[in-house]
């Protein structure tokens, strides 16, 4: 197993240059598996730094919320297609770049932990964070239409419209999730 595996950092590299697809990833539902709890939680730390917590529960669930919902919505989108098989290694590579990822938005954002309450509170260098994150975000869209062009077998254009689809449903979804928790018994 450990020999499949070694290959990954160098996918994962080749990925975010789009010069490799999901299906160079080994098939490996315990590195899916990694993948998802390691992602679980980098999401959960970075969220508990960024809104200057010191509780982890509501970032912790937030974020398994998060890759949960991910996961579901790549799930289906790849069934609609008649795709599921390719499953594994689609959610490997989306869930592998998303850690880099937020490892960079991590490191971009660092030095404006943490955010102001209001908007008008925000320094410069919170704002030039704000826009290194900008760029981070459309970086990673493009990154996933490209993983989305090979599970699919869609040209580029599709394969970031699907990416952002996804990401806007994500959003929703955790968003609906946030205010579902927040309701009172």
């Amino acid at each position: 197993m450990s020999v499949s595996l070694s290959k990954t950092p160098g996918v994962v590299r080749d990925l975010l240059i789009l010069r490799a697809g999901p299906q160079d990833l080994p098939h490996s539902e315990w590195q899916l598996g990694v993948l998802a709890l390691v992602s679980i939680c980098a999401e959960a730390w970075v969220s508990m730094r960024l809104l200057g917590v010191e509780d982890l529960t509501t970032p912790a669930l937030q974020a398994t919320a998060s890759i949960g919902v991910l996961l579901g919505l790549t799930f289906l989108l790849l069934r609609a297609f008649g795709r599921e098989a390719r499953f594994v290694q689609t959610a490997s590579a989306l869930l592998a770049t998303g850690l880099v990822f937020l490892l960079l938005a991590a490191l971009a954002i660092a030095p404006a932990w943490p955010l102001p309450k209001e908007s008008s509170e925000m320094t410069g260098i919170q704002l030039a964070a704000g826009f290194a994150s900008l760029v981070i975000v459309s970086w990673q869209l493009l990154v996933r239409g490209h993983i989305l062009r090979h599970t699919l077998e869609v040209p580029l254009r599709r394969g970031v419209l699907f990416a952002l689809a996804l990401t806007l449903a994500k959003l929703l979804l955790e968003a609906l999730i946030a205010q579902l928790g927040a309701t009172p018994a």
